[in-house]
């Protein structure tokens, strides 16, 4: 092996790859201005058609007003005052809801003056749910339709 064959370091060169061609860069975008000219060109030339705008019929509308009396039924006050009810009833439940936790956590941590007053407000609330004469009402609505 001659030197000219190893670099510094006593390994074998490798051979050079040879130097790639200079790349021709303006055919790309020749070759789209080009098919964009061709695509102007043929869309130019056709002839568009030319538009046919009917005359549409004039049309006449009277106004006739008449006034006509019609009976508009009317909820029953038994239907309302059920409706009313069953808000208060919703209401009720939700205090209820409200009411529980303080009740569940006195329980939790053995507090005996926590848990009574917390029965005392959820019997307050089955006092005023009971209270309410929802059933009644509802069947007296039912009953009305």
């Amino acid at each position: 092996m001659s030197s000219t064959d190893t670099n510094q370091y006593g390994y074998l060169d490798q051979p050079q790859a040879p130097a790639p061609k200079k790349r021709r860069r303006w055919v790309t975008p020749a070759v789209g201005v080009a098919a964009l000219l061709v695509g102007v060109g043929i869309g130019s030339s056709a002839d568009p058609e030319p538009e046919v705008i009917e005359a549409e019929p004039e049309v006449i509308t009277e106004t006739i007003t008449e006034t006509v009396e019609v009976e508009v039924e009317r909820t029953p006050q038994v239907c309302l005052d059920a409706i009313d009810s069953a808000r208060q009833g919703f209401t009720i439940a939700a205090d209820v809801m409200t009411a529980i936790m303080p009740g569940i956590e006195a329980a939790y941590y053995h507090d005996v003056a926590g848990m009574q007053a917390a029965t005392a407000d959820l019997e307050a609330l089955s006092t005023d749910m009971n209270s309410l004469n929802f059933p009644a009402l509802a069947a007296a609505c039912e009953g009305s339709a």
